[in-house]
């Protein structure tokens, strides 16, 4: 593997970032789930991790955060982390950073996605995304977290059963 010093060139990460996304999936480091959605990217190697890690930091996605995990996972693999805030635009920026990152891989586009409390990848595609990951807060909010009176009912059917 040559040490890239000046960002990466066209395909030069190509067969190195799996094309996989998972959304949602993991605890953001900046603010709380329902206002910063955490995008994890598996990439094969601890240094085309980090560089994947400086070419989107240095992009033009906005995005809050970007980190690339210190260790391999137990496939010894390596995770990327990119925060975002839950808004509007959600789907625009992720959609502008894997249109970069295409560059680097020459993939089709050909993203797929995994997300909180979802089975299957499924296709990254406008449509899905608005079914299945929350853009705003208050969606969020509503779909996974329990108000109080829905901790008590949990509670009480629990106690009942008990």
């Amino acid at each position: 593997m040559t040490q890239v010093n000046e960002g990466l060139a066209f395909e030069e990460m190509q067969g190195l970032v799996d094309s996989t996304i998972s959304i949602d999936q993991y605890k953001p480091k900046v603010g709380e789930d329902a206002d910063t959605v955490v995008v994890a990217l598996t990439v094969q190697y601890e240094k085309p991790a980090s560089d994947l890690s400086n070419f989107i930091e240095t992009g033009i996605s906005e995005h809050l955060d970007v980190e690339s995990a210190p260790a391999p996972n137990a496939d010894g693999e390596y995770k990327v982390f990119v925060e975002f805030a839950r808004n509007e635009k959600l789907y625009d920026n992720i959609s502008v950073m894997l249109n970069n990152i295409n560059n680097i891989t020459s993939d089709k586009g050909d993203w797929q996605f995994t997300a909180y409390k979802l089975d299957e990848p499924r296709a990254f595609d406008k449509e899905r995304f608005g079914r299945d990951i929350m853009s705003s807060p208050e969606a969020y909010k509503s779909r996974f977290q329990p108000t109080e009176a829905q901790k008590i009912k949990e509670r009480m059917d629990f106690l009942v059963k008990y």
